[in-house]
């Protein structure tokens, strides 16, 4: 079953082991803690500021589309 991660505060993390706080999402918009990016998350697809699919989040990952790591999303409850 998909989440929905448009809907609800979620914190973003690095990677493994170490996963640092990357960003955070609230409402399908995600945001790096640096400026750096911004996503916006519908359902479990995520898409560029241009309006493009970019990736898609599986098992609370998000990858590109090419299947580079973007971050790990998690509840933010």
């Amino acid at each position: 079953m998909a989440i929905d991660y448009s809907d609800g505060a979620y914190i973003l993390y690095g990677k493994e082991p170490e996963k640092p706080r990357v960003g955070w999402a609230q409402n399908g918009f995600a945001y790096s803690d640096n400026g750096t990016w911004n996503f916006l998350l519908d359902v479990e697809e995520v898409y560029g500021p241009g309006g493009d699919i970019v990736g898609w989040v599986e098992a609370g990952v998000a990858t590109t589309n090419d299947g580079q790591f973007l971050f790990i999303i998690e509840s933010d409850a």
